[in-house]
């Protein structure tokens, strides 16, 4: 037999309200993530809306980048933080 991870975690939501304005205390936070995460492994619809909640808050929040190139280029650079000059020869 074999479990299947849940789409949102009680440890993905604590992850998330740390970065939020004004963060909820710690004990709050615990108490929050406690009662959404049980509310969602019951609401598929609620377990996927808290998803879409998390990767806003946390991943975008994290500074990461996603480039995407489709069909053919020449030239190309793809970074997050670049300082000084990109040049091409």
């Amino acid at each position: 037999m074999f479990t299947v991870e849940p789409v949102i975690s009680e440890q993905m939501l604590l992850s998330a309200f740390k970065r939020v304005p004004d963060p909820p205390g710690d004990e709050e936070a615990v108490r929050l993530a406690t009662a959404f995460a049980a509310a969602a492994a019951n609401d598929p619809v609620l377990a996927e809306e808290l998803a879409s909640w998390y990767q806003t808050v946390v991943v975008v929040k994290q500074g990461d980048v996603s480039n995407t190139i489709s069909g053919s280029v020449d030239r190309a650079v793809q970074a997050r933080d670049v300082s000084g000059a990109i040049i091409f020869h």
